[in-house]
């Protein structure tokens, strides 16, 4: 299970409503349109609120929830929605913004799921150090005090753009998904951390070219 969610560009602005043209609303769409690309359908929604997607392949099944901006933008349960999400899903993908520090949601350890392997994506502005330390600080038991064998976060180190949220993550998710379809190798491809790494930075390099802008992300 998967768990997508995006916020809104212009979130600091506080404006009263979210656009359509406003790039966190653009992203979600454009994920939405990758999911549903790859043969994901819609079956409902994920309470409490967003959208859920499914579909069957290899024998498996694979569910994700998406959470747009709308579904969060000014909702005062956003919080608990973020834990619930946590505590259900076994790949978490936030997109959004770094909100300047530590976040105190990801503090309550009680959310985390006992005994179950994680992934975060977080595509943020310089998000490593401080949501990366919370994750493993919440994960840590006394066999494993590093907290490293029921997690693994991949983050951005640089200054994110929203321009590519949808992109990193369609780019994480095929191969993850193929990895356990195929059981990390499908004839000369291996679906290892490194080649999903390289191919997330490959991408960032490509639109920091394409787009001109000052920086480029490097997860």
């Amino acid at each position: 299970r998967v768990m997508f969610e995006t916020t809104v560009k212009d979130a600091a602005e506080h404006e009263e409503t979210v656009g359509e043209y406003d790039w966190g609303m653009m992203e979600w769409r454009d994920f939405k349109r990758f999911i549903e690309g790859r043969g994901f359908s819609k079956i409902g929604a994920w309470d409490p609120t967003g959208e859920r997607y499914r579909r069957i392949k290899n024998g498996y099944e694979e569910i994700i929830d998406l959470i747009g901006p709308k579904d969060i933008y000014h909702n005062p349960d956003s919080d608990a929605i973020f834990k619930k999400g946590i505590g259900e899903h076994e790949v978490v993908l936030y997109n959004g913004h770094s909100f300047y520090g530590s976040l105190n949601v990801l503090k309550d350890c009680s959310m985390y799921p006992a005994d179950t392997y994680q992934i975060f994506y977080w595509g943020s502005c310089w998000s490593y150090e401080y949501y990366t330390r919370q994750i493993f600080e919440c994960r840590k038991i006394e066999q494993d005090p590093m907290g490293w064998n029921l997690a693994d976060v991949v983050n951005d180190t640089e200054s994110g753009w929203f321009h590519n949220n949808a992109e990193f993550s369609r780019i994480l998710l095929t191969n993850l998904f193929a990895g356990v379809e195929t059981g990390g190798k499908d004839g000369d491809k291996y679906y290892t951390w490194y080649n999903i790494i390289a191919a997330m930075n490959k991408q960032a390099l490509d639109a920091w070219s394409s787009h001109g802008t000052e920086t480029h992300e490097i997860m």
